[in-house]
């Protein structure tokens, strides 16, 4: 028979473990969102909290499942018939299993919502305006890059502790129909994106953009 302080140390093994879960889910969908951008996750340093607010949204992308494996799993704990032994043999592979799971629902949820984004022109980010410090005609790239930055032709996908991290979005592709000679189609995925050290920007302004309805808001500020 099962004691009370056992009965509270599985509950505190099953919610430590589907805190584990939601965060690899998170960890996920960072890894692959920020990577069609070319970014690494460990080079922005998302705080812990970041990826399990992106588990949250995998969960609620999926809610019809992990309903469904809470109530089997549930089934299964409260009516099982006593000590089973033979279970520890199956820890395992099933924790295996629920981890390449969840990591796989990430990378749909974040490819997803990449596309979605896409084909809005991003709009849910807002519009930048950087204005250099005079020293950055020594870096050839952005020097190169300074008319546009003041212009405000850059979306501000992420700031970080020390850079800001900005995209500009693409046209979408033409059909090859319409496509005029020599023009190659795009065919990679990826957004090209510009990091801007803090300490060469002189001055920035964020145009603030209008959120509506949308399926989520994305405008992460470290």
């Amino acid at each position: 028979m099962t004691t009370p302080t056992q009965r509270t140390i599985e509950i505190g093994a099953w919610i430590t473990l589907g805190t584990v879960l939601l965060y690899a889910a998170g960890w996920s969908y960072a890894y692959h969102w920020f990577g069609y951008f070319n970014l690494g996750v460990i080079h922005l340093g998302l705080p812990t909290e970041y990826h399990l607010m992106y588990g949250s949204w995998i969960m609620r992308d999926y809610w019809w499942f992990f309903l469904m494996l809470f109530v089997f799993a549930s089934f299964i704990w409260l009516l099982r018939p006593g000590p089973m032994p033979w279970l520890r043999w199956w820890i395992l592979p099933l924790l295996v299993m629920a981890f390449m799971l969840v990591y796989s629902l990430g990378e749909k949820s974040a490819g997803h919502d990449f596309d979605q984004h896409k084909e809005q022109g991003f709009d849910r980010y807002p519009w930048t305006r950087v204005w250099l410090t005079p020293d950055v005609k020594a870096d050839p790239a952005l020097a190169n890059l300074a008319e546009d930055l003041a212009a405000g032709r850059y979306r501000l996908l992420v700031q970080s502790q020390t850079s800001l991290f900005l995209i500009k979005p693409v046209p979408k592709p033409r059909d090859k129909a319409n496509m005029t000679a020599g023009e190659l189609p795009q065919s990679s995925p990826r957004i090209p994106t510009v990091q801007v050290s803090l300490g060469q920007i002189k001055a920035a302004r964020h145009i603030p953009v209008n959120p509506g309805i949308g399926h989520r808001t994305e405008k992460t500020n470290l």
